[in-house]
């Protein structure tokens, strides 16, 4: 059993059916990145010092909470302490924690309620206080393994000195112990705690939070961020020409998930990658701001957000899901489809049937290039990539003049 599904088990109150009641879900975030972290160090893939943490080895260990981590730190081109560490791979909380709770449930130690929102612990287990063999070994609950290094002056192997640090930060001694209890066990709770660089490293971490500080990587000056190479005076203008993605999936590639492009006189920096994606859906959306881009974009397509509104698709719910069964009904059975253009299809159905009460189908092909193809008009001005000058192209004024005349329209 890995470190997290420990912790997940440790901070579960079996009573009420909740995961560490009382504990921010930022503090559980970092505890929750601290022991991926310290499972890495147990089983000899990452080492630290008080500076640095460090690569030993970058083989996989075919777990898919772990390697992404793993994967992360051998791709990083400069080193970081391991406080850098913790609060970057807490972004990712979220998907460790359901993938810990996943787990758990399949493997018979926790059940759910049929909605999701309550986990105990399973018969079986509440009763044996043992977790069901896994390769052939039954281990012993979690909490009593705790309880006797904390009661005793025996040494504690690494895995239970790394429970007790990742514990004493999030505060679940406070829980499951009295007050004269915790009282007669707090030297030896701080003894271990100090043992472990990495489970220092969370403990500050949360101590930070809890005073108000942000829970981000730490910064490093800009000129440390990687520029992209590019040409004299142009810098990547010509390169960004032809598909912006490609170009950042590229430079992703070699220089990481940060990392500076110019062109002509304007630079920027790139947020890219999967890293780039998990740090907006934690909360990193509300660092940017896209009003210019979607005011440009506006420009191509019209003013049409009251149209497109969720109030809008809520007041004909019904009719769209009708629209979603009959366009599905229609994919050809026993064959694969090409999953990006019927999925398009299936939006530009939804909302022809709410904005223009028809359907768009007999034109798809052409709103397709208009509008998306090659990530032209909405990306050419919010990147203020020629976007004139790209609308003069043969291709797209043929689709357009085929929109202006609608081609293939009910009663035309």
């Amino acid at each position: 059993m890995r470190l997290v599904e420990e912790m997940v088990l440790l901070l579960l109150d079996d009573d009420r059916g909740e995961l560490a009641p009382g504990l921010s879900r930022d503090t559980l975030n970092v505890v929750l990145g601290g022991a991926v972290l310290m499972e890495l160090a147990i089983a000899n893939r990452i080492d630290t010092d008080l500076a640095r943490l460090v690569l030993l080895d970058g083989a996989p260990l075919d777990d898919d909470l772990l390697d992404p981590v793993l994967a992360a730190v051998a791709r990083e081109p400069h080193e970081h302490d391991a406080g850098f560490w913790v609060r970057r791979i807490a972004a990712a909380g979220g998907r460790i924690l359901d993938g810990a709770l996943a787990r758990l449930t399949q493997r018979g130690i926790l059940e759910s309620t049929s909605d999701g929102a309550f986990f105990f612990l399973t018969r079986p287990v509440f009763r044996a206080r043992r977790y069901p063999p896994s390769g052939g070994k039954q281990v012993e609950e979690v909490r009593l393994r705790v309880m006797r290094v904390l009661f005793s002056e025996d040494i504690p192997y690494p895995r239970e000195i790394a429970v007790i640090c990742l514990a004493d930060a999030a505060g679940v001694f406070r829980n499951i112990l009295s007050g004269p209890e915790l009282e007669l066990v707090r030297d030896r709770i701080e003894l271990v705690a100090r043992m472990d660089l990495i489970g220092r490293s969370v403990t500050r971490a949360v101590r930070e939070l809890e005073a108000g500080g942000a829970a981000a990587p730490a910064s490093r000056p800009a000129r440390e961020i990687p520029a992209a190479p590019g040409l004299p005076l142009i810098g990547h203008a010509a390169a960004m020409s032809g598909s912006v993605r490609a170009f950042l999936a590229r430079h992703y590639l070699n220089l990481g998930p940060i990392f500076r492009v110019r062109a002509f006189n304007r630079r920027v920096v790139a947020l890219a990658g999967p890293e780039a994606n998990l740090f907006l859906a934690n909360d990193g959306s509300a660092l940017f701001r896209d009003a210019g881009a979607m005011r440009n974009a506006a420009g191509i397509r019209g003013a049409q957000g009251r149209v497109y509104s969720r109030r809008r698709f809520e007041e004909r719910l019904a009719e769209v899901v009708a629209v979603t069964r009959r366009e599905i009904d229609s994919w050809p059975r026993q064959r694969s489809v090409i999953g990006q253009y019927a999925f398009r299809r299936l939006v530009a159905e939804q909302l022809g049937a709410v904005a223009a009460g028809m359907s768009p189908r007999a034109y798809f092909d052409d709103l397709l290039v208009y509008l998306q193809n090659p990530e032209l008009l909405q990306e050419a001005r919010g990147a203020r990539r020629r976007p004139a000058l790209l609308r003069c192209r043969p291709r797209v004024r043929f689709h357009r003049h085929q929109l202006r005349l609608g081609k293939g329209a009910p009663g035309r």
